[in-house]
């Protein structure tokens, strides 16, 4: 067993461990506006955003005055809408990036009822499939994301609406070692939840 398979066993014992009889299961789902920043030497490459959808479930648990530990268990689209400009010639390309995220967000809502509420954290991404006009280019890039989010909502009681902004940390090429430049992820999330 590899090293972030290690790493993503640990990290679903952190969620279990987590979790408690006076915590709240949430079931969220939401819409993706996601790109990828490319910089690339001697290769202009324009992105645009493109849209998906993440569905999951966090735990909702608190662990001091108004501080709750809200992990969760995440299936989310990401990717860009490109252009390739080399030598000349353009072409123009979707990059559709399905991922597992495993979001370790600490909260501040001041009334636990319901209210305004603040949030922010690392999260974890495990690469599932990686998709190239029809192409399949998983092995292209690194199987882990990981990234720090920050977010705000609105708690109505049984349901909450929110909106979060996920910027990655890692290169998502798989051999970074080997590409004169980088590229990273950043998705920008509006999603509902309801409370069990």
């Amino acid at each position: 067993m590899d090293r972030k398979s290690n790493l993503f066993i640990i990290l679903l014992c952190l969620i279990m461990t987590s979790t408690s009889i006076y915590g709240q299961l949430n079931v969220q789902a939401g819409v993706n506006n996601s790109s990828i920043s490319f910089s690339i030497e001697g290769l202009s490459i324009e992105t645009s955003s493109l849209i998906g959808f993440h569905a999951g479930v966090n735990y909702q648990n608190k662990i001091g005055n108004s501080i709750y530990l809200t992990p969760g268990l995440i299936f989310s689209q990401k990717g860009a809408s490109f252009d390739f400009s080399f030598g000349g010639t353009s072409e123009e390309s979707k990059l559709k990036m399905s991922y597992v995220d495993i979001p370790v967000m600490i909260k501040y809502q001041s009334n636990p009822e319901k209210g305004f509420f603040a949030e922010g954290g690392p999260y974890f991404g495990i690469l599932l499939s990686a998709d190239a006009d029809g192409e399949d280019v998983k092995e292209d890039f690194s199987s882990l994301d990981i990234g720090i989010g920050a977010g705000v909502g609105y708690d109505l009681g049984q349901f909450l609406i929110g909106v979060r902004y996920n910027i990655g940390l890692t290169d998502l090429n798989a051999d970074p070692g080997e590409e004169e430049g980088s590229a990273t992820l950043t998705v920008l999330q509006l999603f509902g939840a309801y409370k069990f």
